[in-house]
């Protein structure tokens, strides 16, 4: 079972990696670092957006958290999952996963992602349209 021990939003002061999507928290960029134990304590860095996407991933239930939290390449499963489903189920060969990552966030701020019971399939995943788009607060932290 993963500890949080603390979690903070900073400002970037260097470039630092963020340990979901693995692209740049360029400097003067607000992310979340979160302080965690795992059998040892860790630091864990994230971009803002990716932050938000790993919690809709979570209260969806498209991932399912059984202790060990979401690691990157859970992150990047639920993101390719999200954009072949709802985004674009069209493969475009040569789409990088920064530019799939993308649009799958500005899809996330326009929509949720809901788990629906049906008769036949059992359980499946529907977009619904928020009634707000979502906004992040780049503020926060300072």
């Amino acid at each position: 079972m993963v500890e949080v021990i603390s979690e903070e939003y900073r400002k970037a002061n260097k470039k630092h990696e963020c340990d979901y999507c693995l692209g740049y928290i360029e400097k003067g960029e607000f992310y979340k670092v979160s302080t965690l134990k795992h059998d040892y304590v860790y630091r864990w860095k994230s971009h803002r957006e990716c932050e938000f996407l790993a919690d809709e991933f979570h209260r969806s239930g498209l991932f399912e958290d059984y202790g060990n939290g979401m690691v990157q390449e859970d992150f990047e499963e639920c993101v390719e999952q999200v954009h072949d489903s709802f985004v674009n189920p069209e493969y475009e060969y040569g789409s990088t996963f920064q530019s799939r990552l993308k649009e799958v966030y500005n899809f996330l701020c326009e929509n949720s992602i809901e788990l629906e019971i049906t008769k036949s399939y059992g359980m499946a995943f529907k977009a619904v349209k928020r009634e707000q788009p979502v906004i992040l607060d780049y503020m926060q932290g300072e």
